[in-house]
């Protein structure tokens, strides 16, 4: 709360007192049936205390049992207004009565859940009046006008219903006596506990003070949720230099969603070279975080077990009345976490997803599964409280104990799964209706445009379900040339997934387009890699992939490489020599070592070549003649020239020997033509004073000169779009689009004005005002 005082307490504060104070209550109050219980003030009526520090004690039983558990605070109302009294809503602490006393201070600052930064959830609201000490003998008079109310630390929250407690109605009056007290205290100088602090649970609390101490056995450390005294101290050990006092506890668990405070009571301890100087009460709040856990039993497939898992189940001991529930929008995270081998950050696979069922938990599996490894299912304890079903809520006091769960999978050889298995592959674009050529050990084969590879029985099946497939990355198939005995890579080739269907099921083809032709003469493999196709079901993948699958068998074109087309025809005559292309039937490669060559009557020259293969198998054979500042070889009018392509500058990859003959082609120069190019224009207005307008054309990427030339007694006053070049002349920047220059002339000569007087007689026509040069 913040305090407001008033004039007369800073002449008091000069002549302080330390005192105690005697208490009476003056006034008996009631309350309407609310929730929310007023419990007392601290200190309590009677008492003697050294200070105006006080706590108003309050009961949130009724709250929670009225709107379950939560955190919880009290929030007031305050209300200050010399010319409104009869709406005080404050604290007032006044020396002497309230009738004819003086005002100490007054606290009446609201403090409420939305309205104040740091809302807290307490049970207690504390009145401190900073700067005013009492005096010894004197009366002092307290008036309580506040109203109380409950809410919680969600941000935004109304205050709970039916919590009001109204002092402004019912106001509570204390009255209180200073009295002396002890000049000198043992101050406590630090704790090994801070207010606010969350812990599951005290062993032990160091205290130290600012003089070496002795310990008053008659007084404990005790632990106290409101008024109930939860633990008491049950040693105390001062340290070797007497500074400090370790207070131990016997195991102190301190649960979430409750507020302790750690209290030691006056004169705990004394000076230990003054017995009669003891320390003042020490208190500080403390929030709990333990909890209480409800026990995991099992779990399916058992603890330790060998499975290839795709869900795991485990059973909890709940009391009646619980389950295991997510509540849409709440905050309740049911997953559990999948490691390898063992707890820790590298090792860990991901994150599974559970879905809570009366006293159980299941987890689906999402992740593929390495064979003869082992796995754990982790939850740490206290991830999730259950759910109350009768009060639609969760026991946020009562969590879920560790779950560790241990499972092993099988090797392949062990596991049973069977593997995904293929039928001879099919030459070409597959037939559900029949009559396809299918690729078998020994079959001679030209070329292949494409192949499509299909199950085993079309599907996949495992313990009589069948199971959709997948292709797993990079998902090639490979070709090889044999002939030799050693295996030479002749290209990989995509699988790409064609849906094929029956009349009750649906089934995929995967395709590969090869385009590639296979020579007599030479032996080729066709080779599916082991595991590119698996069951797509996450957990069977690494067990359920294809062993490698191979086809043998020869190849049955002729040997010569077949042009197909060429750019530049034999004895053409030719300006200019850019590019000339060569088109090839099958797929070669460059020999990096060879390129086109361009014969002039001075002599030759190699040019750079560049080979690619097209989507159709054709090889694409490029020689760019061009001169070293990039422009094409220009040919001399009425010279003879040759464009050789050597021999073997492409051959087969799985057998050099296969490779193009070599090929000239014999050409003539002629004279180029010129190349005349229309310029390109654009519109330039000239605009005058808004009026007159001149419209010619320039050429797009030049300048335009403009020349403006006003008459006596005309300057021009400013141009838009050209800037000055000359005398009357003015230049655009280079034209890019069509452009307007405005020119602005202004009036520089003698003013004369003519005034004519008289009536007129004026006929019913329309009568207009108009400006003519310099008349109007």
């Amino acid at each position: 709360m913040k305090k407001i005082l008033p004039p007369p307490l800073s002449s008091m504060m000069a002549k302080r007192l330390l005192g105690v104070m005697f208490a009476v209550v003056l006034s008996i109050f009631s309350t309407k049936a609310q929730d929310l219980v007023y419990d007392g003030i601290t200190p309590a009526p009677g008492s003697e205390i050294s200070s105006f520090d006080f706590e108003l004690k309050f009961d949130f039983s009724k709250i929670i049992e009225a709107n379950g558990n939560a955190e919880y605070g009290v929030g007031w109302v305050g209300l200050h207004n010399d010319k409104l009294p009869s709406q005080e809503k404050s604290v007032t602490l006044y020396e002497g009565s309230q009738e004819d006393g003086i005002v100490i201070g007054r606290l009446c600052t609201s403090n409420y859940n939305g309205k104040t930064a740091g809302f807290e959830a307490t049970d207690i609201v504390k009145l401190n009046f900073e700067g005013a000490v009492p005096k010894p003998g004197v009366k002092y008079t307290m008036v309580i006008t506040n109203q109380f109310k409950v809410y919680t630390v969600v941000k935004g929250s109304s205050a709970i219903s039916n919590s009001t407690f109204d002092c402004f109605k019912t106001p509570i009056t204390y009255e209180f006596i200073g009295g002396q007290a002890s000049t000198e205290t043992v101050s406590i100088t630090d704790c090994s506990l801070s207010t606010g602090q969350s812990l599951e649970g005290i062993d032990n609390v160091t205290i130290s003070f600012s003089v070496p101490v002795a310990i008053n056995s008659n007084e404990k450390l005790v632990i106290k949720e409101g008024d109930n005294v939860v633990a008491s101290s049950t040693s105390a050990l001062v340290s070797e230099d007497g500074m400090s006092v370790t207070y131990t506890f016997d195991n102190v668990i301190l649960y979430s969603k409750h507020n302790y405070s750690v209290v030691l009571p006056a004169n705990a301890v004394y000076s230990a070279s003054d017995d009669t100087m003891g320390n003042q009460q020490f208190t500080v709040s403390i929030d709990g975080s333990s909890f209480q856990y409800f026990a995991f039993v099992s779990s399916s497939p058992e603890q330790d077990s060998t499975s290839i898992f795709s869900s795991i189940e485990a059973s909890f001991e709940l009391p009646d009345g619980l389950t295991i529930y997510k509540q849409e929008g709440v905050q309740c995270d049911l997953s559990a976490k999948l490691y390898v081998n063992s707890v820790s950050e590298e090792n860990l696979i991901g994150k599974l997803d559970g879905v809570g069922n009366g006293n159980g938990l299941t987890w689906t599996n999402k992740f593929a599964l390495e064979p003869s490894s082992t796995y754990i299912v982790f939850v740490p304890k206290g991830q999730f409280p259950p759910f109350i079903t009768s009060e639609n809520k969760y026991n946020y006091e009562l969590r879920n104990s560790e779950v560790n769960i241990i499972l092993h999978t099988p090797s392949i050889e062990d596991s049973g799964i069977p593997k995904i298995e293929f039928q001879a592959p099919v030459l070409g674009v597959y037939n559900a209706n029949g009559d396809n050529v299918t690729l078998n050990n020994g079959d001679k084969v030209s070329e292949i445009t494409s192949i499509d590879i299909l199950l085993k029985d079309l599907r996949y099946s495992y313990n009589g379900e069948y199971l959709s497939a997948m292709t797993t990355e990079p998902g090639l198939i490979e070709i090889y040339d044999i002939t030799d005995g050693s295996p030479v890579l002749v290209n990989t080739y995509k699988l790409l997934s064609q849906q094929y269907e029956t009349t009750t099921y649906y089934y995929t083809v995967r395709r590969a387009y090869v385009r590639s032709l296979f020579y007599e003469g030479r032996k080729y493999r066709l080779v599916i890699p082991a595991g590119t196709v698996t069951c797509a079901k996450k957990p069977l993948q690494n067990f359920a992939g294809n062993e490698e699958y191979t086809v043998e068998f020869e190849g049955a074109t002729p040997t010569t490489v077949e042009l197909i087309s060429c750019s530049l025809e034999e004895n053409a005559e030719v300006s200019e020599l850019p590019i000339v292309t060569w088109n090839f039937k099958g797929q070669f490669v460059k020999n990096p070592d060879v390129d086109a060559n361009l014969i002039t009557p001075a002599g030759g020259g190699w040019h750079p070549t560049y080979v690619t293969v097209n989507n159709s198998g054709e090889t694409i054979v490029q020689a760019f003649f061009y001169r070293e500042n990039g422009s094409p070889i220009t040919l001399r009018k009425g010279e003879k020239y040759t464009v050789w392509l050597p021999e073997g500058l492409i051959y087969n990859a799985g057998d050099p020997s296969i490779k193009n003959e070599e090929m000239r082609i014999n050409i003539t120069g002629v004279e180029k033509t010129p190349e005349v190019v229309a310029p390109e224009f654009v519109k330039v207005t000239a605009e005058v004073n808004g009026i007159a307008t001149v419209e010619q054309h320039a050429v797009k990427g030049e300048k335009a000169t403009i020349t403006i030339a006003p008459t006596e007694d005309w300057i021009v006053e400013s141009v838009e779009g050209a800037s000055l070049s000359g005398e009357n002349t003015y230049t655009t920047p280079e034209l890019t689009d069509d452009t307007i220059v405005k020119a602005k002339l202004a009036y520089d000569g003698a003013w004369a004005v003519e005034v004519t007087t008289g009536v007129w007689e004026i006929a019913e026509d329309n009568i207009s005002i108009a400006r003519d040069g310099q008349l109007i």
